[in-house]
């Protein structure tokens, strides 16, 4: 959690005991990176990479669904 974050009503937990920050792999699952998929560059580069990244698996279904209409 961000430093100094305050708990609000519809948080999920009670208490920030415990809670920790994704890690730069974690961060790449939730946008659907292949686990074995290999970053370069400084951690701060990585990040961003991963920030600013529109998920692997939404860019597949778009790439289908245009090509799909493109040859139908």
């Amino acid at each position: 959690m961000p430093k100094g974050y305050k708990l609000h009503p519809g948080d999920p937990v009670q208490s920030l005991d415990g809670i920790r920050p994704l890690t730069t792999r974690e961060r790449s699952m939730v946008q659907t990176f292949p686990e074995d998929f290999n970053f370069s560059g400084t951690k701060t580069n990585v990040e961003q990479m991963i920030g600013n990244a529109v998920p692997v698996n939404l860019g597949t279904f778009i790439a289908n669904a245009l090509n799909a209409y493109a040859n139908a």
